[in-house]
């Protein structure tokens, strides 16, 4: 499959983000990027706690505390 037709499909949504990672691994075989490799096989799989996580991954951490009835609320970061 020519890579334009995968960014075609991709941005049309005439497939998953799933396939299209999977495709692209497929395409990117013969660049010998291990880099790009890993990083499709870990946004496919998940990535584990001895991975980073890329910044887009990560989650900022709000405590959210509820005062009572009124239903007034305090949000920390």
């Amino acid at each position: 499959m020519a890579k334009s037709q995968l960014i075609k499909n991709i941005v049309q949504q005439s497939i998953s983000i799933e396939e299209g990672l999977e495709r692209l691994l497929v395409i990117s075989y013969p660049l010998d990027d291990q880099d790009i490799k890993t990083w499709i096989i870990h946004e496919l799989k998940g990535y584990s706690k001895t991975n980073r996580i890329p910044s887009y991954r990560q989650n900022p951490n709000y405590e959210i505390k509820y005062s009572g009835i009124n239903g007034s609320f305090k949000v920390e970061n």
